[in-house]
């Protein structure tokens, strides 16, 4: 099924969709690994391990500020990441499963830009006091900002690996 979705009208025509599918097989695998890590709280609260809570703070602290009051809750556990960030991270994870399903992955730069600013205006916004914080708002343009990164970062990504010498297959 994946693999008659990509046959020689795709985006990539010249790549093989055995490589294809592989690669953004790879790449869904790891983005679902650390979406998975984002969760622990939820998914593994029975475990209580002090010792796996502290590597997965510290490990999702470095891409994030993870301040509790923006941050989503479900009971007394927190995800790792705040509202926004946990946006980008399950916006690009979706798109990745979407994108096996998909010829076209090209995206207009004006696009990822548009989305971009959005992220940036709320940011300001909430900053500058304009309005208060909404996690739900953060969220939403998190997987919109997360969306739109991933479509343009596979699509520069698989331009670079599958036209370069390296994985050429003439």
């Amino acid at each position: 099924m994946f693999y008659s979705q990509l046959n020689n009208t795709s985006a990539h025509p010249s790549i093989p969709p055995f490589k294809l599918i592989t690669f953004r097989l790879l790449v869904f695998s790891l983005l679902f690994l650390w979406t998975i890590g984002i969760l622990y709280p939820l998914l593994f609260n029975q475990l209580n391990n002090v010792l796996l809570q502290f590597v997965f703070k510290n490990l999702y602290s470095t891409v994030c500020h993870q301040q509790s009051e923006k941050s989503i809750s479900f009971g007394n556990h927190q995800l790792m990441v705040c509202a926004r960030c946990a946006g980008i991270y399950f916006g690009a994870m979706i798109t990745a499963f979407a994108f096996f399903f998909s010829k076209r992955n090209q995206l207009n730069k004006k696009v990822l830009l548009i989305s971009l600013a959005v992220v940036l205006v709320d940011v300001l916004l909430v900053f500058i006091g304009s309005y208060d914080y909404s996690k739900a708002f953060s969220l939403a343009t998190g997987l919109i900002f997360g969306s739109t990164v991933y479509i343009y970062l596979m699509n520069e990504l698989e331009q670079f690996l599958f036209n370069s010498k390296i994985y050429r297959t003439e």
